[in-house]
């Protein structure tokens, strides 16, 4: 059975975890790293690499290198962990028969269309906020939604030769609005909603040839960004049986097949709206090992063996999992303070903030500490607050 698997990019969030799940599974693991771009995964001696260019700066010379590499290094799977490799993927399928197993294409294609994924939620019964994709700036001034919350149609895109990634938008009024209509590329649609308030949850699991099962969840704790963005704590909870049927038909009707993560926000009623899916490794990947899902390694060996059926895990609950450079930068950003009042009239206490990531629990775990490589740990806290700081 073949072994060889491929990863990346290297710095992405996920990627100790990924790693580790596949090391622990007996595969070997090679991941490709944007030249320049330093990472975490480094320490792992346990991990070969590769380098390509960054798609940010030549997208064309990038899937180039990594089509070459697919090629050479007989990898039997790739496994993406960020948008902007999914979407390299979905550009490399004339050299596809080199991978010895692979997700369906529909699977990619879904991942990267926000659009299409809202319609196909709505289509298989899920409460999705009303949404308005606009082509123009005519049609996005015709938003009335105010707060209202501004995405781009497509997780990632390509600009004169660069794959890039369109920045989300909170605005609290018409003149916030407008100002970033002014400044949007029309060549990838606006999505335009009304802001809702609430908490994050996600339902994760995966859908094999037979049957789509081994699900989890979470709830967001703090986000990294008060404002909107991913979690920099979360806490494992009991998925919600009432909406298992609508994520099964949103799937099945479009032949998905991997894992997957389907982001939702519960209001201050408790009903849950569809906000989007994630394809690919998803950044709390911590707290679904934690708990026994070894959704990567177990992605792979359901690829390479159809009649594999892993184990469903006995839950641990409670279980928490922080990830300590976000929790930094979620400490940073209360102090700089909201964008934009009008949209976030509610901003977190400094004190209160200090107050509860200081607050450390039996059940508490970090994001990618592994004691065999503590040296994982410190270098991808170091290198995300860096980051954001200096926005590398």
């Amino acid at each position: 059975m073949a072994k060889n698997v491929l990863i990346g990019p290297s710095d992405a969030l996920s990627a100790p975890e990924v790693a580790w799940s596949l090391v622990n599974y007996g595969f070997e693991v090679t991941a490709f790293s944007v030249r320049g771009r330093r990472s975490s995964l480094e320490k792992i001696k346990e991990i070969s690499f590769v380098f390509i260019t960054d798609p940010e700066i030549d997208a064309y010379q990038s899937l180039e290198d990594l089509g070459n590499v697919i090629i050479k290094g007989n990898f039997a799977i790739f496994l993406p962990l960020t948008d902007f490799a999914v979407w390299m993927y979905s550009k490399l399928s004339h050299i596809l028969p080199y991978l010895e197993y692979s997700v369906s294409n529909d699977s990619v294609d879904l991942t990267i269309d926000k659009w299409k994924q809202i319609e196909l939620a709505v289509k298989s019964g899920m409460f999705v906020p009303e949404t308005l994709c606009c082509n123009s700036s005519d049609e996005a001034l015709s938003n009335s939604y105010y707060p209202c919350f501004v995405k781009s149609s497509v997780a990632v895109g390509i600009s004169e030769g660069k794959l890039l990634r369109d920045p989300c938008y909170v605005c609290g009024c018409q003149d916030e609005f407008k100002h970033v209509v002014a400044r949007w590329d029309f060549s990838r649609p606006m999505l335009i909603q009304p802001c809702l308030t609430g908490r994050g949850e996600g339902v994760f699991g995966l859908a094999t040839d037979t049957e789509i099962n081994w699900w989890s969840a979470h709830r967001r704790i703090r986000m990294m960004n008060p404002q909107g963005s991913g979690s920099s704590a979360c806490e494992a909870i009991v998925p919600d049986s009432s909406v298992l049927p609508a994520i099964q038909r949103f799937l099945l009707s479009n032949s998905w097949k991997g894992i997957f993560m389907i982001e939702f926000l519960r209001d201050d009623d408790g009903k849950l709206w569809f906000m989007e899916i994630n394809g690919r490794a998803w950044g709390s990947m911590a707290l679904a090992r934690r708990g026994g899902y070894e959704y990567p390694a177990w992605m792979v060996q359901s690829l390479l063996d159809l009649n594999f059926k892993p184990a469903i895990p006995s839950p641990v609950l409670p279980l928490r999992c922080r990830h300590l450079g976000r929790e930094l930068i979620h400490l940073l950003l209360v102090i700089k303070g909201p964008k934009s009042t009008k949209a976030v009239p509610s901003w977190p206490s400094f004190w209160k903030t200090l107050r509860d990531m200081l607050t450390w629990r039996s059940y508490d775990h970090w994001y990618n500490w592994n004691s065999k490589y503590p040296a994982v740990f410190w270098r991808d806290s170091f290198l995300s607050v860096y980051r954001a700081v200096f926005k590398k």
